[in-house]
């Protein structure tokens, strides 16, 4: 995926999901050449949900900007899909994250990187969490 700092239409991200697995394509797609299966994400104030309208609107203005660059010719299919605050927030005052890593600690588990840890961090913090990891053997 690329990060975004300055898109016309405001997504903040782009991302390739063919280009991870063949099976985010319509099998009958997935051996031709010159198609991919794209995401784009935007986040909204305060996770309120758009109508449909500028859903759609905001659908048209993302996929011409994605030809102004480059990135697609044609769009076969557009889909818009709202999903809620992502996996990586937690509720003020919730403790399940830090619960759940001391009791996969306690029996040997050690969660690194990301996803890993639930955390939102860069290529060093991973690395060093690798460290850490490893210091632990």
């Amino acid at each position: 995926w690329l990060y975004i700092p300055d898109s016309e239409s405001r997504f903040h991200r782009v991302g390739f999901y063919s280009n991870v697995d063949a099976s985010f394509m319509p099998k009958s797609s997935r051996k031709e050449k010159g198609r991919v299966s794209i995401y784009v994400e935007k986040a909204y104030a305060n996770g309120k949900k758009p109508g449909d309208k500028e859903i759609a609107e905001y659908a048209n203005s993302v996929v011409k900007e994605l030809k102004s660059w480059g990135f697609i010719g044609k769009a076969e299919t557009v889909d818009p899909t709202w999903i809620d605050v992502a996996y990586t927030w937690s509720a003020p005052g919730s403790k399940w994250k830090e619960t759940a890593m001391r009791e996969l600690e306690r029996r040997g588990i050690y969660q690194i990187g990301r996803y890993g840890r639930w955390t939102f961090q860069g290529i060093a913090e991973s690395i060093k969490d690798g460290f850490f990891a490893g210091g632990a053997f």
